[in-house]
């Protein structure tokens, strides 16, 4: 210990000195005599150190002598200067290497330094910024040292502009094939540079085939030949280069090299065509109506003769349409038949004539059927309801009203239930239902009979009713159902609703009073519902009940008023103490709290205030003490006064009554009328408490409480204090703690490291609202009463702190801002580093330097290593090397890239990878990568092996490190980019076939058209092979001919094309010949055969002379001329008259051969021939019909025939016959004999005799004539007559006889009671009379009188028994008397008198 004070390091010490402590920044290992200073590097930061405290902190550096291991004097040490970093223990600041730069100061380590920015170069150590930019034709990535690194010289495809960070890709449309370079070039006419397929263009690629390339084309499809267009060439320079496309071809799409194919069937393309189905009229067409294409067709061809084709488009002749039946068509390229076949006649098919006859293309109409304009292709058969019996007709008959039609001839009545309108066939009408009908003959519907009412028709054809009407339905007429709806005819439909309906009702019956029918089909009165209870029903065929019974009123079911006035069975008056409100059906009682004294009253009165009313009650009752009655109380002890309240009053209305407990004192159950006593010691109460001891409100659980007031009190508690009689507890002072309950002062002081706040209840508080344990961040004296926080730049992360000593100073790398932190705000900013005891994120002094790196959180910063830079002061890390560059830290220290003077360096400035090396990104030296063989490179700063260029196209580069190729390609070989021979087999190869190559070639070039290559390695022009004739070679680069030249075309030599048109090595097939596939010249058709059409392909296309035609020579484009009358053509003939039976003949017997004919037509139906070689058919006589075509054959019996008849002989109509031959017109046919009838036409004798209950008198042609529907004179039998079997007249009914009815083959004997006289229709019509009677068959009215004594008072008698004798008294003078004569004048007559005095009977006189 020193003696004395001890107070310099070279003080000379006095006599009464013995040495003394070593003080900071000193140290003094044992045994020392003198304190040494700290060592540079290190700290010693306390008196009396046997050794160095530590080392310097990162970030700073420490000279000798430093007291704290971040010293800021300058003396003894200070924080590390921009372009520098201190590792830990640093004694002088590291510069930042070469290449890099650091901004910022305190950085720790060499990774602090950041790379040269990227663009930029730094040159030197120890920098704080770039040095400058990076030159043109050179990128500096980031990290370089030299404005020209030749590392990074911009490569092919590639250009740099001046401060370039990376070089950039040539854009579409340039190139460089350079190294070097600031700009790019445009891309040469003929190629096309694609930059985004190649990631920059080094070299432009030939123009594709199909294209065309201009100066500055970008994708090899930029500019593809348009549509309709083809271009089979490389290097094509522009759109003129596009060739139209071929006729008969088309080019479908842009870009072709060749045509996409043929012209589709049904169109023709002219040139330059772009679809296979041209519609333009320029390129190309559809094929016109009339015509036909086949594909590949250049111009349409017309379809030929007895066809036609309507639409456009068809694609070979089989597509042209066969004229129809019922139409001719007599002349090529049609579109639509000439017209319609002639009336009478029908035609087949490929009629050329509109009147047909040769039974192939068409004939004449026949017997029994109708050939209107326009029949096809067959004759028309008479349709059921028409008829006709002749030939050459162009329509048939209708059948007549009331008859039907079904064989085409005869007309029969219309049948029973049915009735027959004009035309009627087989299809008969039936009556429909709801009619019926029971006669014959009906010819109209409104013949049938409506059904009556009360019955229904339900089905057609009826003769009578069906039936009744069904229950729960009413029909009214016409009705077709027994159970009629909307859906059925007539006036009828279900019993609505409100009314019943009985079987067979006609109109409905509506429900009665007091009930209702809400249903349809009620079948009965019981059926309909009695009123619904609370309702009523005051009419009749109500649906539902008219209303709600009235207030004041019930109605209990079955009501037929709404206010029954007496009580019974369906309801009445309300009764006194029950209320009844509209469609109450019982009367309820009034309910409690309410009254009611009066009757017929719909509701009741509630109870008054002040009173109570039980359930039925009239009169009410007075509330009583203790409680209190609002209107409407339904019982005595309904509303009691709540505890807490008291009242002493009767007759009270509401709460209002209940008076609260006074404070002080305490109300403890209800219904009371005074305070039970006081509150307790110890406890306070407020107004309207109901105990002595009140609890919290909430907590009470010893009564049924209701609180009426919003506090009564409570204890007072731990954390409040109360004194003797206190109304409220007292609050425990700040600072100071209560600790139990009921206390009547503070408990004592809050303990140091702990703060107390109003109504603390413990010493040391933690976590409550009334205080807590320090928190972080603060510290907390004796009796504090609230944490006091730490200051700024220190922090404490510890509870219960006691005093300021407790904070401490923040950490190195972070900063503590503002007072109170718990922890530091947070690390220091990335780019800055942060000494002990920091305030902000990032301190104005200690930026991180250039060539370091400083991240988030640095207490100092950090040199970059090689391999990386940072060419930027303020960076938080370094960057790695950039491409095309090196960074070696050994050179960025040397040249102290951070700054002169700087700790520590890292690397700054990149430099340029030197030529014939390339440096990817994080390159550490310069010498790492040489070019590869294959390629050459005269440039610096590349940064990948690609960017070495590749060896030129038609060029081999065979060493690594080349500077340009070596050489040209051989001739007969081709060398692509990247060659490494003359005679490559990889980067190029030997010339293939269909091309040739000269020296210095880098592609081949392809044997153009009309040209093949048949062997590989050809070194010229002259060495490609001509195409061989019937062959095609349509593009470039053909190893062997395209194909065969295409049928329907020939190819002499050398052929571009397999279609030729007009060309000197071909042509299409000419008129007249044909030309298969892979013709050299065309072959002609042979005699007998002609070819109109150019393009044929084969023998098939020699069409056989035309029927009806001949052809004597070969290669014909038409036929010769016609087929000579009296002969025909078949197909094919070589003369005009044949006679082989192959290609024609001499007409035959039967038939006929006019000019030109196609084959012998047999005579039509009524003509004739009887020798060969006839050119016309002879018209049939009268009275003979010609079936057989060579001869006439005598009309047969039962017909006539014309002039000129055929199969179509004419029947004797019906109602006639014929008995002999050769008739030759209708007035020959006899009319069928009286008494018979003649049934169908074409007859020799008649039918049979004529039915009982008809007449026939003459041409009669049914059994059952009617006079309506028959032909001749006959009928039904008349009233009034008869006829038996044969009759040709009516036969009159004799007298006493009769005949009520038409039809009747015999009369009926006139009944008893009635007299018949001749012809009589009616025997009802003529009684008996009086005075007579009549026997059965009396023949007249007096015939059988009574005789005289006798008389007959009454009329319709038929027995002399009904004759009664005159009475006595009278007398009956004459027959036939209907009353006596008269009174016995003077005589008693005692019965049967004669006369007035009859002196034969006996009598008395008086």
């Amino acid at each position: 210990m020193e003696i004395g004070t001890y107070s310099a390091p070279s003080c000379i010490c006095p006599v009464n000195q013995t040495g003394g402590q070593c003080t900071a920044g000193f140290f003094c290992p044992s045994g020392s005599p003198s304190p040494k200073p700290c060592t540079g590097g290190y700290y010693c930061g306390t008196a009396g150190l046997a050794a160095e405290s530590g080392q310097c902190y990162g970030g700073y550096y420490c000279m000798s002598g430093a007291q704290v291991p971040d010293p800021t004097d300058g003396t003894t040490g200070g924080l590390c200067p921009v372009g520098h970093y201190c590792p830990n223990g640093t004694e002088t600041a590291q510069e930042c290497l070469a290449g890099t730069y650091q901004n910022g100061t305190g950085k720790t380590k060499a990774g602090d330094c950041e790379p040269c920015t990227p663009g930029y170069y730094c040159s030197s150590s120890g920098l704080a910024q770039p040095t400058g930019k990076c030159a043109a034709g050179y990128y500096c990535p980031a990290g370089q040292t030299n404005m020209q690194p030749s590392n990074y010289s911009c490569t092919p495809g590639h250009y740099c502009p001046e401060g370039s960070g990376a070089e950039i890709e040539c854009p579409s449309g340039q190139y460089q094939n350079a190294t070097g370079q600031s700009t790019c070039k445009i891309c040469d006419a003929g190629y096309y540079c694609d930059g985004i397929l190649h990631n920059g263009v080094d070299t432009p690629e030939s123009c594709q085939r199909g294209h065309y390339c201009p100066a500055g084309t970008r994708t090899a499809a930029e500019f593809p030949c348009p549509a309709g267009t083809y271009n089979n060439n490389t290097n094509s320079m522009a759109l003129s280069a596009c060739v139209d496309c071929d006729p008969g071809k088309y080019c479908g799409s842009i870009g072709l090299a060749l045509p996409t194919g043929y012209c589709d069937s049904g169109y023709f393309c002219i040139k330059k065509a772009s679809i296979p189905n041209p519609t333009d009229g320029t390129t190309g067409n559809i094929c016109p109506e009339g015509s036909y294409c086949n594909p590949g067709s250049y111009e349409s061809v017309e379809c030929p003769s007895g066809t036609y084709n309507p639409t456009r488009g068809i694609g070979y002749l089989e597509n042209c349409t066969d004229c129809e039946g019922g139409v001719f068509c007599s002349s090529p390229g049609l579109n639509a038949p000439v017209g319609n076949c002639s009336a009478g006649y029908y035609c087949i098919s490929r009629a050329t004539k509109a009147n047909p006859t040769d039974n192939i293309t068409g004939n004449v109409c026949p017997a029994g059927h109708y050939c209107p304009i326009g029949t096809g292709p067959a004759p028309l058969p008479c349709p059921h309801g028409k008829y006709t019996s002749i030939t050459v007709q162009s329509q048939c008959y209708d059948c007549v009203m009331g008859k039907y039609c079904v064989d085409g001839i005869n007309q029969v009545p219309c049948p029973q239930g049915f009735y027959c309108p004009t035309g009627t066939g087989q299809d008969w009408r039936p009556c429909p239902s709801g009619t019926y009908g029971s006669s014959t003959g009906f010819q109209a519907e409104n013949q049938c009979t409506t059904c009556p009412a009360r019955q229904y028709c339900g089905t057609t054809n009826l003769t009578a009713p069906s039936g009744l009407c069904d229950a729960g339905y009413y029909c009214k007429s016409g009705s077709d159902s027994s159970m009629p709806s909307n859906a059925t005819k007539g006036d009828g439909g279900p019993c609505p609703i409100g009314h019943f309906c009985e079987q067979g009702t006609q109109d409905p019956t509506p429900c009665p009073l007091g009930t209702f029918g809400n249903q349809t089909l009620l079948r009965s009165a019981a059926e309909c519902h009695s009123c619904t209870p609370g309702y009523y029903c005051d009419a009749t065929g109500l649906t539902e009940p008219v209303g709600l019974c009235s207030e004041g009123f019930y109605c209990l079911g079955g009501s037929n008023s709404s206010n029954p006035p007496v009580r019974d069975a369906s309801g009445g008056p309300c009764p006194a103490g029950k209320y009844c409100e509209n469609g109450t059906s019982t009367p309820p009682e009034c309910p409690s709290g309410t009254f009611q004294i009066l009757e017929q009253k719909a509701s009741c009165d509630p109870c008054p205030a002040g009173y109570y009313c039980l359930q039925g009650s009239a009169t009410n009752t007075p509330c009583p003490e203790g409680y209190y009655c609002p209107q409407g109380t339904q019982f005595a002890h309904q509303y009691p006064c709540p505890n807490g309240t008291f009242n002493t009053f009767t007759t009270r209305a509401n709460i209002d009554a209940c008076v609260l407990c006074p404070a002080g004192k305490y109300c403890p159950s209800e219904g009371l009328a005074d305070p039970a006593g006081f509150c307790s010691g110890g406890w306070y109460c407020t107004l309207g408490s109901w105990t002595d001891k009140p609890s919290i409100l909430g907590n009470e659980s010893g009564s049924d409480c209701h609180c009426p007031a919003q506090s009564i009190g409570g204890k007072c508690l731990a954390g409040t204090f109360c004194p003797n009689g206190s109304s409220i507890p007292t609050q425990c002072t700040g600072g100071y703690y209560c600790e139990t309950d009921e206390l009547l002062a503070v408990t004592g002081p809050c303990l140091a490291g702990y703060y107390c706040s109003s109504g603390s209840t413990m010493s040391n508080p933690v976590n409550e609202t009334f205080g807590d344990i320090c928190p972080k961040g603060h510290y907390c004296p004796l009796a504090s009463q609230s944490a006091i926080p730490c200051p700024e730049g220190t922090f404490s992360d510890a509870y219960a702190n006691e005093n300021e000593t407790n904070c401490l100073p923040c950490t190195a790398g972070m900063y503590c801002a503002g007072i109170g932190r718990a922890l530091p705000n947070g690390n220091c900013t990335e780019g800055w580093f942060c000494p002990q005891g920091s305030t902000q994120p990032q301190p104005t002094s200690n930026k991180c330097l250039a060539g370091h790196e400083c991240p988030e959180g640095s207490g100092a910063e950090t040199p970059c290593t090689s391999g990386f830079y940072q060419p930027d002061v303020g960076m938080g890390a370094c960057e790695i090397c950039p491409a095309g560059k090196y960074c070696d830290q050994n050179e960025a220290i040397t040249e102290q890239q951070s700054g002169v003077g700087e700790a520590s360096h890292g690397v700054v400035t990149p430099k340029t990878c030197p030529a014939g090396f390339y440096c990817p990104a994080g390159t550490k030296t310069s010498g790492e990568n040489p070019c590869p063989i294959g390629t050459y490179s005269n440039t610096t700063g590349i940064s990948a092996e690609n960017q070495c260029i590749k060896c030129d196209p038609g060029y081999y580069c065979h060493q690594p490190n080349m500077l340009a190729p070596a050489g040209k390609c051989n001739a007969g070989f081709h060398c692509t980019l990247s060659a490494t021979s003359p005679s490559p087999t990889g980067n190029g190869s030997e010339c293939e076939q269909g091309t040739f190559c000269i020296q210095g070639s880098s592609i081949p070039t392809d044997c153009p058209k009309g040209m093949f290559g048949s062997a590989a390695q050809l070194t010229s022009l002259t060495d490609c092979t001509f195409c061989t004739p019937g062959k095609y070679c349509d593009s470039t680069g053909l190893q062997q001919p395209a194909g065969n030249c295409l049928a329907g075309y020939y190819c002499s030599n050398a052929s571009e094309e397999a279609a030729p048109v007009g060309k000197a090595y071909g042509d299409i097939c000419p008129v007249g010949h044909y030309c298969p596939e892979q013709s050299y010249a065309p072959t002609a058709c042979a005699a007998g055969t002609y070819q109109p059409f150019t393009g044929r392909t084969n023998v098939t296309a020699c069409l056989a002379c035309d029927p009806g035609s001949y052809c004597n020579a070969t290669g014909q484009a038409q036929v010769t001329g016609d087929c000579s009358a009296g002969f025909y053509c078949i197909l094919g003939a070589t003369n005009n008259a044949p006679t082989d039976g192959i290609m024609g003949n001499i007409c035959p017997i039967g038939s006929k051969c006019p000019l030109g004919s196609a084959t012998h037509i047999f005579c039509p139906n009524g003509t004739y021939t009887n020798h060969t070689g006839a050119s016309e058919c002879y018209v049939c006589p009268a009275g003979s019909f010609c079936t057989s075509r060579d001869s006439a054959e005598p009309c047969p019996r039962g017909y006539y025939c014309p002039e000129g008849t055929g199969a179509d002989i004419i029947p004797c109509p019906a109602g006639t016959y014929n008995p002999v031959m050769s008739l030759t017109q209708l007035s020959e046919c006899t009319k069928c004999d009286g008494g018979k009838y003649c049934l169908l036409p074409g007859q020799d004798n008649y039918a049979g005799q004529c039915n009982a209950g008809y007449y026939c008198t003459s041409g009669v042609n049914t059994a059952t004539p009617n006079s309506v529907n028959n032909t001749g004179v006959g009928g039904k039998c008349p009233t009034g007559y008869y006829c038996p079997t044969g009759s040709s007249h009516p036969l009159p009914c004799a007298a006493g006889t009769y005949s009520e009815s038409e039809g009747k083959s015999a009369c009926i004997t006139c009944p008893a009671s009635f007299y018949c006289t001749q012809n009589t229709t009616s025997y009802a019509l003529y009684p008996c009379p009086a005075g007579y009677y009549c026997p059965v068959g009396t023949t007249h009215d007096r015939q059988y009188p009574c005789p005289k004594g006798y008389y007959n008072p009454v009329n319709g008698q038929d027995s002399s028994t009904d004759c009664l004798q005159c009475p006595g008294g009278k007398y009956c003078e004459t027959d036939g008397l209907s009353t006596p004569t008269g009174d016995c004048a003077g005589w008693l007559v005692l019965y049967r008198s004669l006369i007035p005095e009859n002196a034969n009977r006996r009598s008395q006189h008086y």
